[in-house]
Parts: structure tokens; C-alpha cells; sequence
């Protein structure tokens, strides 16, 4: 199932379902969601995301999801704060034991605080376009800001639509696992190719006519320091490839 496929998915499960089953099966689609969203982003190891989602992994809970994929860059910081709120909505239902409904002051207030913007209501139906007519234009429905249920509902679907696309961009920049170091001065070489390309943005910023002759000044002193950085770290290089290359004549 697609992503965008399970938010018709979701849509049935509301359809009938009690505020209580609502609310908790939205947590589990989200939930759902963000675990995709991860497992496209993250380095491709299926038989490790047993470990980080399942029992006590990393990322086992719906709180440890959203922290990471917002801290990733995968979410907005909207997304974010929304995905929270419907979490402890979600944990309201899951955890009170007695008479609890979107009727309840403190769930109407949480629900009122996640109200998506109308610029944000998708289409419920996009109809398809008959021979020689033009597309009827689709409907945009917005739920009534009275009806804590409907603004709730409307707030997940609008989150899982955001989310579906989140996940189709997060497969264009999967991460891959870096190459392993073969010898011992690899690693401080990486510094100190960071360390040049950083001598090369000075030496542009102090060449730009624009800049300011103050802000120049600073990228001046701050190339200064970045040179003597570069000097030792091509003195550690050279050693260490010295050290290696002597250890036969030892």
C-alpha cells in the first residue's frame, strides 16, 4: 500500500468508527507513516529496522519518530508540532479509562489548536474529466471549527498528505553508508581537505568587491587561523604516511 493509498485507507477507518477508535487508529497511521518516511531516508538495512523500531529500538515510539524526522530535516517544524498534538491527543484517548470523547473540554481545546488552515484542505474527490467536457472542478469541504471530531480528523488527513509527499522526496536523498578508511591517514586527510575548501571561501569572500571592508577584515583573520590549521593538519598527514610507510625498515 502507498502512502497516499493509506489515506483512503484511514478516511474508512474514521468512517463509523467511535471517537475513542478514531483517535487511536490515527496515532497508528502517522505512526506508520513516519516509520516509511524513516526507513526512505535512513541507510538501507532491512534486517536492522527490527532493532530500531520494534521492542525497545531507538525509535520504537511514536514521540522518538517524530523527534527524529524532524530533526532529520524530513518534516516542518508545522508538521512537527501538529504530529505532537496528535499524539497526546492520541494518548488521552489510549490512557483514560473512563467517559472521554472530542466533546471533552481539554480534547476540543487540543483539537481547536490544530485546525489546519483552509489553504490546506485537499479535495476529498478529484473527478475525472468526461469525453469533450471540461473537469467538474473538485469541492473543497472544510470541517465546521465547532466540530472538534471533524477538525480532528481533517488535521490527520491533512498531516498524511503532507507526509506521503515527505516520504517521495526522502528517496531522492537516502543516505548511503560511507566508504570504509583503508589506511591511517585517510581520516585526517578528510580534515584537511575541509580545512582547503574552507581557505577557498575566504579567499572568495575577501575578493568580493561587495563585501564590506569590516566583514572583510573578519574573513581575513579567519583565513589567517584557517592556514595555520591547514599546516599542521598536512604535518599530521605526512607523519602518519611517514610512520606506515617506515614500518617495514622497524
Amino acid at each position: 500500500m502507498t502512502s497516499f493509498q493509506k489515506i483512503d485507507a484511514l478516511q474508512e477507518e474514521f468512517s463509523g468508527a467511535s471517537d475513542r477508535a478514531s483517535a487511536i487508529v490515527a496515532g497508528a497511521f502517522l505512526d506508520e507513516i513516519l516509520q516509511e518516511l524513516l526507513c526512505t531516508f535512513l541507510v538501507e538495512e532491512p534486517k536492522g529496522d527490527k532493532k530500531l523500531f520494534e521492542g525497545t529500538g531507538a525509535l520504537a515510539t511514536f514521540s522518538a519518530k517524530i523527534e527524529m524526522s524532524f530533526r532529520l530535516g524530513l518534516i516542518s517544524t508545522e508538521e512537527h508540532r501538529t504530529l505532537h498534538a496528535v499524539r497526546g491527543i492520541r494518548n488521552d484517548f489510549a490512557h483514560v479509562l473512563g467517559d472521554i470523547s472530542f466533546q471533552t473540554t481539554s480534547v476540543k481545546a487540543r483539537c481547536k489548536n490544530i485546525e489546519a488552515p483552509i489553504a490546506m484542505v485537499a479535495p476529498k474527490d478529484i473527478p475525472l474529466p468526461e469525453k469533450d467536457r471540461a473537469p467538474p472542478l473538485p469541492r473543497i469541504i472544510k470541517a465546521p471549527s465547532e466540530n472538534a471530531r471533524s477538525v480532528f480528523q481533517e488535521a490527520v488527513i491533512t498531516l498524511m498528505h503532507c507526509l506521503a509527499a515527505r516520504v517521495s522526496e526522502a528517496g531522492r536523498d537516502r543516505r548511503v553508508s560511507p566508504a570504509d578508511f583503508t589506511e591511517a591517514h585517510q581520516p585526517a586527510e578528510m580534515v584537511l581537505n575541509r580545512f582547503k575548501n574552507l581557505a577557498d571561501r575566504f579567499e572568495r569572500l575577501m575578493s568580493h568587491e561587495l563585501l564590506p571592508e569590516d566583514d572583510k577584515a573578519l574573513a581575513a583573520e579567519n583565513q589567517r587561523k584557517n592556514a595555520l590549521l591547514v599546516r599542521v593538519q598536512e604535518f599530521c598527514v605526512a607523519q602518519i604516511k611517514r610512520a606506515h610507510a617506515s614500518r617495514g625498515s622497524i
